[in-house]
């Protein structure tokens, strides 16, 4: 994990310490242009220009208004509420999936190591739960405050399925077994609405007959409530009426 503290007032050139938290215990510095803030028109309070290319994922706000977003790159962004930077971390694992914050403020995101939160002070790594695949959907918090999230067989066949994590990354219960046709390119956010967390998983194209594809609702706090074999669509979210809508 590399933290990136901004420290500069002045715009020009500027030593950047890069403290790198790993078994090397190595401890870098670097040179950046600071550039003036951009003063954005209109109906924009502010604007932040990150160096990854696009922001796969939306977006999401803390109690003190910070807003935390990841890019594609592997980099989680924290900016203060007028926009300046708090920090940048790098998990060494990478970061993948939805960025959810946990009911204590801190993150979680998925990763090429599986499911890690992030202090939402520093952006250190607090804890990971390893799996042996990406994610298929989430990782997002649900009411109860704990994260829900499926794991894809589409990479490996060590899956647990879709999988609920308690705040500090205790496995509380999995089951099932789901699939998603050419991978993740497009984040999927798991929604939650009466009772249930949803999400969307296709088909298996090896033929698997282990493999639920369709709209799921998982129980809030565990249990394939229900699955509808024929809803094979995306984004699924939940109605106001309890009930739940997708694209087909």
């Amino acid at each position: 994990l590399v933290l990136v503290r901004l420290i500069a007032l002045h715009t020009g050139q500027a030593a950047v310490s890069l403290n790198q938290f790993s078994q090397t215990g190595r401890r870098r510095a670097a040179v950046l242009t600071v550039l003036p803030r951009e003063t954005v028109p209109g109906r924009f309070k502010w604007r932040l220009t990150l160096p990854d290319q696009y922001v796969p994922t939306r977006a999401t706000v803390g109690p003190d208004r910070a807003v935390y977003a990841m890019g594609n790159y592997g980099h989680i962004y924290a900016a203060n509420a007028d926009g300046s930077i708090r920090w940048v971390a790098s998990p060494v694992a990478g970061v993948s999936g939805c960025l959810g914050m946990l009911p204590n403020g801190n993150l979680v995101v998925g990763g090429g190591g599986g499911v890690q939160a992030l202090s939402s002070i520093d952006g250190s790594t607090l804890w990971t739960f390893p799996l042996q695949t990406p994610l298929l959907a989430g990782p997002n918090v649900g009411p109860d405050g704990n994260i829900y999230a499926p794991d894809d067989s589409r990479w490996s066949q060590s899956v647990i399925g879709a999988f609920i994590l308690s705040p500090n990354g205790q496995l509380l219960w999995s089951g099932g077994k789901y699939y998603r046709r050419g991978g993740g390119w497009t984040p999927q956010e798991i929604k939650f609405g009466g009772g249930n967390a949803y999400f969307w998983s296709d088909y298996s194209s090896t033929g698997d007959p282990d493999v639920l594809g369709g709209v799921n609702a998982i129980r809030v706090g565990g249990g394939l409530n229900w699955r509808v074999t024929d809803a094979v669509g995306i984004m699924p979210d939940d109605n106001p009426n309890g009930g739940v809508a997708l694209f087909r």
